[in-house]
């Protein structure tokens, strides 16, 4: 089996970065948080769906409905 790494996720997040994206919605748990954070510190706009065991990071929505609903709203301000 091929896993992702650490490495793997600050990495794309950076190409994304490159290419002018503007939110990014991300599935995990507060490891998956904190490489993100990492990667783009505050210069893009990050929500969490949450899906891992611990959730205490405070860019997760309430639920993966709260994640939806919070998505649409900022496309229409958009």
């Amino acid at each position: 089996m091929n896993f992702t790494t650490r490495s793997d996720t600050i990495r794309c997040v950076k190409l994304m970065e490159d290419v002018g994206m503007n939110l990014l919605v991300f599935v995990g748990g507060d490891r998956a948080a904190r490489d993100i954070y990492e990667a783009v510190n505050t210069k893009v706009t990050c929500l969490g769906v949450p899906s891992g065991v611990k959730i205490y990071s405070s860019c997760f929505a309430c639920s993966p409905e709260g994640a939806v609903e919070l998505i649409r709203f900022l496309k229409r301000r958009s």
